[in-house]
């Protein structure tokens, strides 16, 4: 093991009612994909431990710059794009802008234990018995519109491009559906989120452009429906009044929306979109831990009275509570190793405090 304080073993109290026809139990503690660690096994050690109930793969974007999750997208074809000469993200390779539809359109589509070893890693845990009292688990993918915005060729982003942005819906949908026929092969409900923090970036809503996008987000999501599958969308973007990304969440209609709510909190929870899909019973993972380095600051009493004060004002609060996920810091990748003790730790007892409200009238 690194030098870092050793992971705590969690264990919820909360019984496991069946508010959701996939029994999970309300406040479960998942992740959002990435840990800051460079050995897989090590990672896959620190889910087993801090998210026994709903664990998930992880990404490890410090091991390479290849395991990161964008280019972990990359295996059908790494070799037609190259990074940006004049800004961020990659560009096709002149010339092979044709090539690369075709790639999208036919390659076949897996993850590679070069870019996501912690799948992988993930993988043999299951099959050695090590998530023996998991009620789910959980994978994720970046999403279409993040993947779009990030190639370009000649200088324009693929996204604004109508058959490549839906070629990349399709591919990604084929690297989905083998994500999800993996982790589905234990038997257990498969969560599977998509990751698009670029949805800060789709035009207001009415633009043009605006259903064209989400439209993407839509048909992927409905292509991946099937028993036993929960489907969610996550995103970092900063929340405002009116927001395009909580409007995206209903157009596109995920079964789980999971979102930065310690920025966001308050203004989710007054928006109509949103109050419309708790109301009809979609389940929200509530980030509530912040990116943050050091955590010891946070007083979760006062993050919990914060939850509890925005969420009363959608429905009833033990609803709200029953249809509640809880995750650890976005963004933990990119953070100090200490970090995941505290973030993890964090949401733990803001989750144990929701489940009692959850189970208030059970």
């Amino acid at each position: 093991m690194p030098h870092h304080k050793t992971p705590e073993t969690y264990q919820q109290g909360q019984a496991l009612i069946c508010y959701h026809p996939l029994c999970l139990p309300p406040g479960a503690v998942t992740g959002i994909g990435s840990l800051p660690f460079r050995d897989p096994h090590t990672a896959v050690q620190w889910v087993a431990q801090t998210c026994p109930l709903i664990p998930f793969w992880p990404e490890l974007p410090r091991r390479s710059l290849h395991a990161r999750s964008v280019e972990q997208t990359f295996g059908a074809f790494a070799d037609l794009v190259r990074p940006s000469r004049t800004g961020s993200g990659y560009e096709v390779v002149p010339g092979q802008l044709v090539a690369l539809l075709e790639r999208l359109e036919q390659a076949p589509a897996r993850l590679e234990p070069a870019r996501s070893a912690g799948f992988f890693a993930f993988e043999q845990a299951m099959t050695a018995g090590r998530f023996a009292h998991a009620v789910a688990v959980k994978g994720q993918l970046i999403g279409p519109l993040t993947l779009a915005w990030q190639l370009s060729a000649e200088g324009i982003p693929l996204v604004t491009l109508p058959g490549y942005r839906a070629a990349i819906g399709r591919y990604l949908q084929r690297l989905a559906h083998w994500q999800i026929e993996r982790l589905a092969q234990w038997g257990k409900p498969v969560l599977f989120f998509l990751d698009e923090p670029c949805l800060a970036l789709i035009p207001s809503p009415g633009a043009p452009t605006n259903d064209a996008l989400v439209t993407v987000l839509h048909d992927l999501l409905a292509g991946l429906r099937r028993p036993g599958v929960l489907l969610g969308m996550h995103t970092c973007a900063r929340l405002s009044p009116g927001s395009v990304a909580i409007s995206a969440f209903g157009q596109a209609r995920p079964d789980i929306v999971s979102f930065d709510a310690y920025q966001g909190l308050e203004v989710f929870c007054a928006d109509p979109a949103a109050q419309d899909f708790l109301r009809t019973g979609g389940l929200v993972a509530w980030g509530l831990v912040p990116t943050w380095s050091r955590l010891d600051q946070l007083d979760p009493q006062a993050l919990f009275a914060r939850w509890l004060g925005a969420a009363t004002g959608v429905m009833a609060v033990e609803a709200v509570a029953r249809q509640a996920l809880i995750t650890a810091t976005c963004g933990l990748g990119l953070l100090p190793e200490p970090a995941v003790a505290s973030s993890f730790h964090l949401a733990h007892q803001l989750a144990q405090r929701i489940a009692q409200v959850a189970q208030a009238t059970a």
